[in-house]
């Protein structure tokens, strides 16, 4: 299969969480409460902002006294989610982007206010790099997105925690040519 494409989420992958050790645990809270898990959803979707949500968050994290420290020593504002500001460039993939660009592959990035979910957002990712989806990979942190890459005809690859390299390593292997 010949890949022309490669599509990139923003926090997980192109920037990353190390400064925030705290990040994966405090997610799997969000998602495991319907109302913080409604809240990341509308927010993901730019339906709703920080400061509306800022009240779910923070009753979330008052029923984990230890998750919730850990997050106040993070913020660098009154909101929960000011957290996010620890977020930091990932110095292999700032080397690879340009590499898998100078290689020929077009790339994108796909990430909040393009709820990964809709498998359409996906598609029109693909149609904007005029590639098929099939011709595509998609790299992200997540799994259920890159379910959701795979379920319109996209390869994905997932990082695990902050390990780039592996990743990275991944997409050369696929694509056949070295970026780092």
């Amino acid at each position: 299969m010949r890949y022309k494409a490669v599509i990139f989420d923003m926090g997980g992958v192109l920037v990353s969480y190390v400064k925030m050790p705290y990040i994966v645990k405090f997610y799997e809270l969000v998602k495991n409460d319907s109302v913080a898990s409604k809240a990341w959803i509308d927010l993901e979707k730019g339906i709703t902002t920080v400061r509306d949500n800022n009240d779910i968050f923070a009753s979330l994290l008052d029923k984990y006294p230890e998750m919730k420290e850990e997050v106040q020593k993070g913020m660098t504002s009154s909101y929960i989610l000011s957290i996010f500001d620890n977020m930091v460039e990932d110095p292999n993939f700032a080397v690879a982007v340009p590499n898998i660009r100078k290689a020929g592959f077009r790339t994108a990035v796909l990430t909040n206010n393009a709820f990964r979910d809709e498998q359409k957002k996906r598609s029109l990712a693909a149609s904007r790099l005029n590639v098929k989806p099939k011709e595509c990979v998609f790299l992200d942190d997540l799994s259920e997105n890159c379910d959701g890459a795979r379920a319109v005809g996209m390869t994905a690859i997932q990082e695990y925690g902050n390990d780039s390299l592996s990743a990275i390593r991944e997409l050369e292997k696929l694509l056949e040519h070295s970026f780092l």
